[in-house]
């Protein structure tokens, strides 16, 4: 499903009209309002995948993470350190 209902004709920012930006917006705010729900998913999605074995699960093991570098006052990533 695309959020806009039509694409930009500019390449390059400084070429793009209000009313295309306009357009970006309205989709940029229907693309974060949907975030909660596309996390939720990702999360369920790796609930079950893993090697197995261990005491925890993927999606317990992410939200651990998360939850002791929030508490760290770390700053969030978008990749892993690996």
């Amino acid at each position: 499903m695309d959020i806009v209902p039509r694409p930009v004709t500019f390449t390059r920012m400084q070429d793009g009209s209000p009313e295309e930006f306009a357009t970006v917006k309205l989709a940029e705010r229907a693309q974060k309002a949907e975030l909660p729900h596309r996390i939720i998913v990702a999360l369920t999605a790796i609930e079950e995948e893993g090697v197995g074995g261990y005491q925890v699960n993927r999606t317990q093991h992410s939200l651990q993470s998360a939850t002791r570098a929030f508490r760290a006052g770390r700053r969030p990533t978008t990749s892993s350190p690996h």
